[in-house]
């Protein structure tokens, strides 16, 4: 059975709000800047859904959580791994500048310095867990990215603001959706869910990978 690392999920946020992502829906956990949490649909306790995005945006931090569950046979056994991740970047810079249109960032960069952990099931019974130190630095990047405007707190981006890792870890490009939440005058939430499901095979051993991942993204206006 081959499971994807869950490292390369370094991938997500290596050219986060700066290139194109595979394609995510837009669902809002309950959550406050820099923190995320609950199923998402109405938006949480916190915040608003009425302001604006235009003008120039900080970007103060980004929380994900992410769970891949591989599954696959042995036999008349079955077999689930499942990795778990949950962290928020630091050492984070650049900002973000919204006119409508356009979505340009500038030296955007961070790093993450987190552990994962991996379980094994058998036959839906657990067994032994594996910790995975992670840690990356991903340097200040610019970029262009055009989106619409969905109503009066949703944006998207025809060619995507995110970027995402297959299982191969090769970068895949799409579309992706924002929903926006509102604290005061000056601080924003953009967040993004996003759901994979693939058919791995690999010697001969097919196994099914199920990816779930939420990312927030907190941002302070200048």
């Amino acid at each position: 059975m081959r499971i994807r690392n869950p490292y390369l999920l370094a991938g997500i946020f290596a050219f986060v709000f700066i290139s194109c992502q595979k394609e995510a829906s837009v669902e809002l956990p309950n959550n406050s800047p820099g923190n995320s949490g609950g199923n998402g649909g109405n938006g949480g306790s916190g915040g608003s859904s009425s302001g604006s995005e235009i003008g120039t945006w900080k970007l103060i931090s980004l929380h994900v959580s992410s769970t891949q569950s591989v599954e696959s046979k042995a036999g008349s056994d079955a077999i689930n791994a499942v990795t778990v991740s949950d962290y928020t970047t630091e050492n984070n810079t650049g900002t973000l500048k919204f006119d409508g249109s356009n979505c340009i960032t500038t030296g955007l960069g961070y790093t993450v310095n987190t552990t994962s952990t991996t379980t094994m099931y058998l036959n839906g019974a657990p067994g032994n867990t594996f910790p995975f130190p992670f840690s990356v630095a991903v340097p200040p990047t610019d970029g262009t990215s055009p989106y619409k405007k969905i109503g009066t707190d949703s944006l998207y981006f025809q060619t995507g603001l995110l970027s995402t890792v297959n299982s191969g870890g090769t970068v895949q490009n799409t579309a992706a959706g924002y929903k926006l939440r509102y604290y005061g005058t000056d601080s924003m939430t953009m967040t993004s869910v996003y759901d994979d499901v693939q058919l791995i095979i690999s010697g001969g051993t097919s196994a099914k990978s199920s990816f779930h991942a939420v990312i927030v993204g907190s941002l302070k206006k200048q």
